[in-house]
């Protein structure tokens, strides 16, 4: 069977503050079809109404950020990309997502649309890497390892962060499952059993 065409997907990593920055997170429904009862960061696919182009993506971010957050006056222009997954082989539905970076506007709060997000909040990094190895956050597996990226760029201030994200090359992970189908498996380039892995 040939592995299922990855939808394209952008997100949305909106920080706040100084260090300790804080980022947005939403919680997933549960009942969602992908990534249900997790934390994440504001995002999905992109649509036809987002346009073509290299613009299309940071256009579906911002939209997405807008319907899950209720989070307005990001403009797609000053998105900074930040990561890229593209999903194991094996998954059924399979996305790949870009992740860029973005000052949070002032004086917004997040309100979650009920639908695809129940619940939305600021959070440090910190206190969500914590938060999930105790096992009360639930972080998919690019999440975290955005987060953890995050956590490794030492400085104090948002500008010189997005700065230096900016001038960073970005390149597509591609994890992939010990065992086709399980997607709480996934193995990253350069981890055991990666390159003897076929999910």
């Amino acid at each position: 069977m040939s592995a299922a065409e990855p939808r394209e997907a952008a997100t949305v990593i909106l920080l706040r503050g100084e260090r300790p920055f804080q980022v947005l997170m939403v919680e997933r429904n549960p009942a969602t079809r992908a990534a249900g009862a997790v934390w994440v960061f504001p995002g999905g696919g992109v649509e036809d109404a987002d346009g073509s182009g290299e613009g299309r993506l940071q256009a579906a971010a911002v939209r997405e950020l807008a319907e899950e957050a209720s989070i307005t006056g990001v403009a797609p222009e000053t998105l900074i990309p930040f990561g890229r997954w593209i999903a194991p082989v094996s998954l059924p539905v399979r996305f790949d997502t870009h992740f860029f970076l973005a000052r949070a506007p002032e004086g917004q709060e997040p309100h979650p649309d009920g639908v695809e997000c129940i619940d939305a909040g600021w959070f440090t990094i910190e206190q969500m890497l914590s938060d999930e190895r105790a096992g009360r956050f639930p972080l998919l597996a690019p999440t975290r390892r955005n987060l953890e990226c995050l956590q490794e760029l030492e400085y104090d201030s948002i500008e010189p962060l997005l700065e230096a994200a900016g001038a960073a090359t970005v390149e597509a992970v591609r994890p992939r499952l010990r065992h086709p189908g399980d997607p709480g498996l996934a193995l990253c380039p350069g981890e055991p059993g990666y390159d003897t892995a076929t999910g």
